[in-house]
């Protein structure tokens, strides 16, 4: 056998042979420091990578994958938070928080107007299988909870069937009962509760007014003495519970926004179905009071100089609340003047099937513009439908200066028109 003389220390000790043995031929007598320093390079190498994958886990912890998500759904990047949130499912199957944020991703990404724009890629039934899902691993997580009651709030408001609707209505309510019970100081599920209760009476309110012959602008109870009673008897109780529930949101959270205008909106209905002047007219003047909290409380960018012109007109507020954030008094504002007020304008990016068809036009919509100057909501009105969802994307993303009317922080509602024209160079060849 051969031996290793001052293997450890000291510089020139050689691998030699035993008594009477040769060293072989492919081991020339090297230095052990050689062989040694090769050994230590080798280790340290091996070392250093260990510790650089254990700080790089983007590519093995659900974890990472969860707060990437979670950057992208607050950046209203669905696509993006949904692709996320699928690599936590797949490194964690049963981590139901993952499941009810992949819900969410997906609840993003459904047609802003079910009834008007077929969910063709079924991602109101994806978000409604991953927000169960959730729940069933998870049964009593606000979260989860939270995630489903969402999506069953947008499935009452995709339907045209009255009992199916007011199926979705009942389990949203239980739904955000059972985050009540899972964390009885939840604001949001207060105020969520409120909504439903006022969702549920809002067609037979419009229906009033107009039975009333009510102007849109309009102030004032119901005119017809019939019709206040008749609304009282079915849904005062249902007025009482959102003003309630909106209470105790603003008794949680002071300073909680979505339930001033609740409250804004809620004591608008009790004023409008009031047989005494003196309730309607404290009623109103607290809705008013409410909704001018919600504005002041609300972050807004700098104010273009200059008054809105005098056709941005408020509309009155019990038809107007139920398209926009409930209680919130909208403007309307011409299209020419809410593009004067864009502070940021994102393009669309042309969809690549749209530009290899030669397919050219204009994608119009309504919209609703919030007091923060950020788009709210989105009906479509017209438009090819493969050049629909980019458009959407694009005008998610725009953001206006506040609009204002009577010195307050006003929503304003708006036409919103993108045009998709290919250049000479881009279109196809004939």
């Amino acid at each position: 056998m051969g031996t290793v003389e001052n293997v450890l220390w000291g510089g020139e000790s050689r691998l030699t042979a035993g008594r009477g043995q040769n060293c072989p031929p492919s081991l020339p007598g090297r230095p052990v420091s050689d062989i040694l320093g090769a050994v230590r390079l080798i280790c340290f190498t091996l070392v250093a990578a260990v510790v650089v994958a254990a700080q790089t886990p983007a590519n093995h912890d659900a974890g990472f994958w969860m707060e990437r998500g979670k950057s992208a759904l607050a950046e209203y990047r669905y696509r993006d938070a949904a692709v996320a949130f699928q690599k936590a499912i797949a490194l964690s199957p049963n981590l139901a928080a993952a499941h009810a944020q992949l819900a969410r991703s997906w609840l993003g990404q459904a047609p802003l107007n079910p009834l008007l724009v077929p969910d063709t890629e079924g991602f109101l039934s994806r978000a409604e299988a991953e927000a169960r899902k959730a729940v069933d691993l998870s049964p009593a997580d606000a979260e989860s909870l939270s995630a489903l009651a969402s999506v069953v709030y947008k499935l009452a408001k995709a339907t045209r069937e009255p009992a199916e609707q007011s199926v979705h209505w009942a389990e949203a309510t239980s739904l955000w009962n059972k985050v009540l019970a899972a964390d009885p100081r939840s604001a949001q599920a207060h105020t969520e509760l409120a909504h439903i209760a006022m969702e549920k009476l809002a067609p037979a309110f419009i229906m009033a007014r107009a039975q009333s012959r009510m102007a849109l602008q309009e102030k004032g109870p119901m005119r017809d003495p019939a019709v206040r009673r008749n609304l009282r008897r079915n849904y005062g109780q249902a007025i009482d519970d959102a003003i309630m529930h909106a209470e105790k949101a603003l008794a949680i959270d002071p300073a909680y926004v979505p339930a001033m205008r609740a409250l804004a909106t809620a004591l608008l209905m009790r004023a409008a179905v009031s047989d005494s002047e003196t309730d309607y007219a404290a009623d109103f003047k607290a809705s008013e009071n409410w909704q001018r909290k919600a504005a002041d409380a609300t972050p807004q960018p700098a104010a273009a100089p200059g008054p809105l012109p005098n056709n941005a007109a408020i509309i009155g507020a019990m038809i107007s609340q139920f398209s926009g954030t409930p209680g919130t008094t909208i403007v309307f504002a011409p299209p020419e003047v809410a593009e004067r007020r864009l502070l940021s304008k994102i393009e669309p990016t042309y969809p690549e099937a749209a530009r290899k068809a030669g397919v050219q036009g204009t994608v119009r919509f309504r919209a609703v513009i919030g007091t923060d100057g950020h788009v709210k909501t989105l009906d479509l009105v017209g438009g090819d439908p493969r050049l629909v969802q980019a458009a959407e994307e694009a005008v998610r993303r725009w953001v206006y200066r506040p609009f204002v009317a009577d010195g307050v922080t006003r929503e304003a509602a708006t036409g919103i028109s993108v045009p998709f024209k290919l250049d000479a160079a881009s279109q196809p060849s004939k």
